[in-house]
């Protein structure tokens, strides 16, 4: 098990915490007690709360719903507690010590100071700050999850195989199934839909716009287009990502790449036309610095629509969007780079915008070439 390290980091830590709890309800099965450790810290609330919800003890106990409520029925089979109907509201279950509940607690009331005397012992032989270590583990899942950790990174070794590509002859098919694909889901498709979708040519690139398409190996999987709008502005439309692929940074990538355009084309504003029922899009508008500037009834379309605009001129959006490309240089580089130790350890300061950014890029060319 060892040689597997961290990849086998939650492994010894249920393996560690079975073994303790083993041991624990042996002192138990000799004191002729009917307790599992695990239900140790369900007694302990409840039979200095009285009674209490799945939700209290959930987040009291940082367990899960489910977790509860399967200790719950598991103690009520030996008769430890019981569920009754909330006074006030019906629906509402509420959880409480039954007499024998109450008296194994007092029961084993005398071996826990025991109990926390030996793992106070345990963990000063280990020579670690545990519980300390413990809180602030408990803390960084809180604030990220494991679940969001792995796929940040599957995310990111996913991304080096999407490139973005201007149209082609051959993708258009693609502009109209990626977008038919989401308006069918959320909404209906318009006549206005319909005529940028199956002419592309005449209603984006002759106004002086361009489609951007993501590609992975050899699937289209996103798309997105931005044509001029007046003297100055431009506007952003039909974005879509295949339903497989969302979630994976590939709208952020066309979006990084259809502002740039914008930028390259000196326009001074961008703008879009979005529905509060599409959040994920909304959110990632509002990342990249697009600001509501309208939620009245749009004039183009009869789904209901906010209509949104990005400054281009602003310092604020160019840091968002250079900020964002410089973080996302930097975790490549610790990706593609992981076992150099030389690049993997150039600081993440480096690749935001600021002072720092030119320095930055001296930095990595120094450490490129030496």
């Amino acid at each position: 098990m060892k040689h597997l390290g961290e990849l086998a980091f939650a492994t010894r830590l249920k393996r560690l915490a079975e073994n303790l709890q083993a041991d624990v309800g042996r002192v138990y099965r000799e004191m002729e007690v009917e307790f599992e450790p695990k239900w140790f810290t369900m007694l302990y609330a409840l039979y200095h709360n009285q009674t209490m919800s799945v939700v209290e003890l959930s987040t009291l106990l940082r367990l899960t719903h489910p977790a509860i409520i399967q200790f719950a029925e598991q103690m009520q089979e030996r008769k430890l507690l019981t569920q009754i109907r909330d006074k006030n509201d019906a629906r509402k279950k509420m959880i409480t010590l039954t007499e024998k509940g109450r008296k194994t607690f007092e029961k084993i009331e005398p071996v826990l100071h025991e109990i926390e005397l030996a793992n106070r012992d345990f963990l000063r032989e280990s020579g670690t700050d545990m519980l300390g270590t413990i809180e602030r583990m408990e803390r960084l899942l809180d604030e990220k999850s494991m679940y969001r950790r792995v796929n940040e990174r599957l995310n990111e070794v996913f991304r080096r195989d999407v490139r973005i590509v201007n149209y082609q002859p051959r993708l258009k098919q693609y502009f109209k199934t990626l977008n038919e694909e989401w308006l069918k889901k959320y909404f209906s498709i318009e006549p206005i839909d319909e005529r940028v979708l199956n002419n592309p040519t005449k209603e984006v690139l002759n106004h002086g716009g361009e489609i951007f398409f993501a590609e992975y190996k050899e699937e289209v999987i996103g798309t997105v287009a931005v044509r001029k709008e007046g003297e100055h502005g431009y506007e952003l439309m039909k974005m879509a990502v295949a339903e497989q692929y969302q979630s994976k940074g590939v709208g952020r990538m066309l979006l990084d790449k259809a502002i740039g355009f914008a930028r390259e084309q000196k326009a001074t504003f961008l703008e879009l036309d979005t529905s509060r029922k599409l959040e994920k899009a909304l959110k990632l508008y509002e990342d990249v610095g697009f600001k509501i500037s309208d939620e009245l009834p749009s004039q183009n379309y009869e789904r209901c629509t906010i209509k949104m605009r990005l400054d281009l001129n602003s310092i604020l959006s160019a840091i968002l969007v250079t900020g964002g490309a410089g973080i996302m240089m930097w975790w490549t580089l610790k990706f593609v780079l992981i076992n150099s130790a030389t690049y993997s350890t150039i600081p993440l300061k480096h690749f935001i915008p600021g002072g720092f950014w030119i320095n930055g890029l001296l930095d990595l060319v120094m450490k490129l070439v030496s």
